[in-house]
């Protein structure tokens, strides 16, 4: 991998997550985004990455360089390690304006154990971590075009 990748295991989970939103025509946009959200957080803890990968945007491009490829290569290596992936979405908003939605999360990410519950991560198994991700529509579909993100610790969560 080139130097742009600057992404940590968690990161590249949680990213994936916020970027796999898409539209649903019987729903308002925000109530679609927020549903799949949640079908996200199953298909990363089933390590699906062809259902990722449908709904990044050829455009793709973040501020630390990484695009489409870039991306698909993050998630392609995430997915094949052998850890169970726990995802936990402690709050999610949703902004839209015209085609362009606004996606701000706090997620707490746990690989290895199976996990039920956000009180059930020992806090040295758990990354705590914010997100922003813009998205488009494309052909009715929500994609994402770019996407930023910060490691909170725990405290961030709440």
């Amino acid at each position: 991998m080139d130097g742009r990748i600057q992404m940590t295991t968690t990161h590249a989970v949680v990213l994936t997550l916020l970027i796999s939103v898409m539209g649903c025509s019987k729903t308002s946009d925000e109530t679609a985004i927020r549903a799949v959200v949640a079908k996200a957080v199953e298909a990363a803890e089933s390590k699906d990455v062809g259902g990722f990968m449908k709904l990044i945007s050829k455009a793709y491009k973040d501020d630390s360089g990484n695009d489409y490829n870039a991306v698909k290569g993050i998630i392609l290596y995430q997915f094949f390690r052998s850890d169970n992936v726990m995802v936990f979405v402690r709050s999610l908003e949703v902004e839209i304006k015209g085609d362009t939605a606004v996606v701000n999360a706090k997620v707490a990410l746990s690989r290895g154990a199976d996990i039920k519950g956000l009180k059930d991560i020992p806090p040295d198994a758990a990354s705590a971590m914010t997100f922003s991700v813009v998205l488009k529509k494309e052909d009715g579909r929500w994609k994402a075009v770019n996407a930023r993100w910060e490691r909170t610790g725990v405290s961030g969560l709440i």
